[in-house]
């Protein structure tokens, strides 16, 4: 890091490429020019108070990027040249192309666009709420610190009393000698401003008119090849339609497969495309298209110039939904990041940085009718290596402290709380230990834990004072004994015994089709939690604790 004209240090990091391309919506390519990452460059300064026994890092983020140019303005000149000069020196180079490659790292790119969810702007601070009702309106430090440990004694997390700030303000204070503090100069202390959560689903934008292609075979005769204009075929099948929704008319387009007279058996075909109205549609090449995809992507053109068939809105992406149980729609995966926290962190499943939990839910309806936003999965890969590996404090340290280490199940289930309440949903169902461990084809004792004891146990807290009590429902779904696995580019499919495993010449849809027409239907029971109406009016009306499964019923 460069020491400028004036004395002040300061060095640039890509380690939030991911989190700026999100914000700005930025997508990168291989073509993007260099000067257009400096958005996804921040700008740092070095803390040489760096302590390393508290859970902090050696610097700390300006909130600004390379391409700010109004606070590079405000610099002094001489500060602006040297740094602008350093950052074109070849090494600072390759480290802001570090960007790009950190967002080109998967084999297709996704797109960097979120949904983001307000849920986590309900959460409230309970030492906040205690300290405010509090009937002394100041006292000293010494007198503050005691009353803070007895709240932990009476139910306050401890860790939201470490992350507010209060014991070391207390601290300084106490050592500078002030005889009172207000009751309210400490409530405005309380600051989580670094750990605050962030929660969305990634899309996927469409880049196709959106046609709902479907399987056919109908084979053509003569005349309708004649009345096309094509010349007679050994073979010529309709073998897929997709319905267009036209005012006047409900018709469909048609992609056909062609066998030219004299071709070989099984030599490459020709595919054509019909419109609506059963006309042949010519493309750059002619009438005829060297592939299926090809005739797939003429057809959604032709219905974008002709039709104005629009993309439909994005969609969440669907990276792990072949990880799931049949049955059930509006797939989502969610992810629980902490933008502001100065350590980072970046685990094997995404790239986001920060990523705390991820959540893959479901919605489906249960044999008694009721819509439940259905848990498939729940993790945090971040604190489960924590927990496996040990915690580093040091700056470069493997795996870093971080926020909610004891809280980050009932973080992620007040979060989906707060869908059900906001969506009208009946309840919470997830998937038992048992179902995880047949997923995986193996027993998982900390995974089992996890889905039959600490989630109800959680819920039950949270809704006890209702009488809410966690049961039991029943769904429909399928024999989850296979499994689809990839390698490379191509998928697989086996069961967990061995005895049934195919070749990697699959493509994904491919083997989730395979495992459908191999497993038989079941009905599972699984664990259920319906939300009271009570409950889910004062989550609404007055969110849920940012730390704990503590809730006081308002009157």
């Amino acid at each position: 890091m460069p020491r400028l004209p004036s004395g002040m240090v300061v060095d640039i990091v890509y380690e939030r490429a991911r989190y700026h391309a999100l914000q700005r919506r930025l997508r990168v390519t291989q073509r993007t020019p260099h000067h257009r990452l400096y958005a996804l460059i921040d700008v740092v300064y070095p803390d040489p108070e760096t302590n390393p026994t508290q859970w902090s890092t050696c610097y700390t983020f300006t909130g600004h990027t390379l391409d700010d140019r109004r606070w590079l303005a405000k610099w002094r000149a001489e500060d602006r040249a040297a740094f602008l000069a350093w950052i074109q020196q070849p090494e600072q180079v390759r480290e802001i192309e570090h960007a790009r490659r950190r967002l080109l790292a998967e084999p297709t790119q996704r797109a960097p666009e979120a949904l983001r969810y307000p849920y986590p702007e309900q959460f409230y601070s309970e030492l906040y709420r205690r300290i405010r009702d509090l009937p002394m309106p100041k006292a000293t430090p010494e007198q503050w610190l005691a009353t803070l440990k007895r709240m932990t004694h009476d139910g306050l997390r401890e860790e939201e009393l470490a992350w507010s700030g209060l014991p070391e303000y207390l601290k300084a204070q106490q050592r500078r000698g002030t005889p009172r503090i207000w009751r309210d100069e400490l409530c405005a202390r309380i600051d989580f401003s670094a750990i605050k959560v962030e929660l969305v689903n990634e899309l996927v934008p469409p880049r196709r008119a959106g046609i709902d292609w479907q399987e056919r075979c109908a084979l053509l005769d003569t005349a309708a090849l004649a009345h096309l204009g094509l010349p007679p075929a050994r073979r010529a099948v309709i073998r897929l339609c997709g319905p267009v929704h036209h005012p006047g008319h409900g018709r469909h387009y048609c992609i056909g497969q062609y066998h030219a007279l004299g071709e070989r058996p099984g030599s490459a075909p020709s595919w054509f495309v019909l419109d609506p109205f059963g006309s042949l549609v010519p493309g750059r090449e002619g009438r005829l298209q060297p592939s299926r995809q090809a005739a797939v992507a003429l057809a959604e053109r032709h219905a974008r110039r002709n039709h104005r068939l629009a993309p439909p809105s994005a969609r969440p992406a669907s990276h792990y939904d072949y990880v799931t149980l049949a049955g059930g729609g509006d797939y989502r995966e969610w992810l629980v990041t902490l933008p502001h926290y100065q350590r980072h962190h970046f685990t094997g499943h995404y790239l986001e940085r920060n990523l705390l939990l991820h959540m893959r839910t479901k919605e489906r309806i249960d044999h008694a009718g009721r819509r439940l936003l259905f848990i498939e999965e729940m993790q945090s890969d971040w604190h489960q290596a924590g927990a496996r590996y040990g915690y580093d404090n040091r700056f470069d340290g493997r795996i870093p402290h971080a926020p909610y280490r004891k809280e980050w199940v009932a973080l992620g289930l007040k979060l989906l709380l707060m869908h059900v309440a906001e969506r009208g949903l009946d309840g919470l169902a997830w998937a038992t230990g048992a179902l995880q461990s047949a997923r995986y084809g193996r027993l998982m004792p900390p995974i089992v834990r996890l889905y039959d004891q600490t989630i109800p146990h959680h819920l039950g807290r949270l809704t006890a004072p209702w009488g809410v009590a966690c049961g039991l429902t029943t769904i429909d779904s399928l024999d989850p004994w296979l499994q689809a696995w990839r390698k490379g580019e191509r998928w697989y499919v086996k069961s967990a015994d061995g005895r049934f495993v195919t070749r990697a010449r699959l493509d994904r849809a491919a083997a989730k089709a395979l495992i459908a027409r191999h497993s038989r239907a079941v009905t599972l029971e699984v664990p259920l939690l319906l939300l009271a109406p009570a409950l889910r009016a004062q989550i609404r009306a007055d969110g849920l604790p940012l730390f704990g499964d503590r809730l006081v019923p308002l009157t």
